[in-house]
């Protein structure tokens, strides 16, 4: 369980730092509780609630039907429906993340500024 644990947040931690280059303003929840691992404000004032998926040998799993159902909830929640719940796929073995629409699963946009971010 501990080692599952620090998969999880070493790719929070890696997510977290691609949102920080970009310029956003990101806030972890504490021990990963809630829908959202991350919330980040992008620079154009958008708001992401963020699920980091990590996996150390190859493409993370999406998140079960109830955490998506959550997530996209809790941003439906906020600005009147204008945050965008994410999940971020993080690869430990290539440190590659592919941010994705809960709402829809396509992919999004690259983030600005960093590097290690497929969209």
């Amino acid at each position: 369980m501990a080692k599952a644990y620090n998969t999880g947040r070493r790719g929070e931690n890696l997510v977290q730092r691609a949102y920080r280059a970009a310029g956003a303003r990101v806030w972890q929840s504490p021990g990963s509780r809630g829908s959202a691992d991350l919330i980040a404000e992008l620079p154009d004032g958008r708001i992401e609630y963020v699920q980091v998926k990590t996996s150390a040998v190859g493409k993370a799993a999406w998140p079960s039907r109830r955490s998506n159902g959550a997530l996209k909830s809790r941003a439906t929640r906020t600005r009147g429906g204008r945050a965008t719940p994410v999940v971020a796929q993080v690869d430990l073995r290539t440190n590659t993340i592919e941010r994705r629409s809960a709402r829809t699963r396509r992919q999004l946009r690259p983030l600005r500024g960093s590097g290690r971010s497929r969209g």
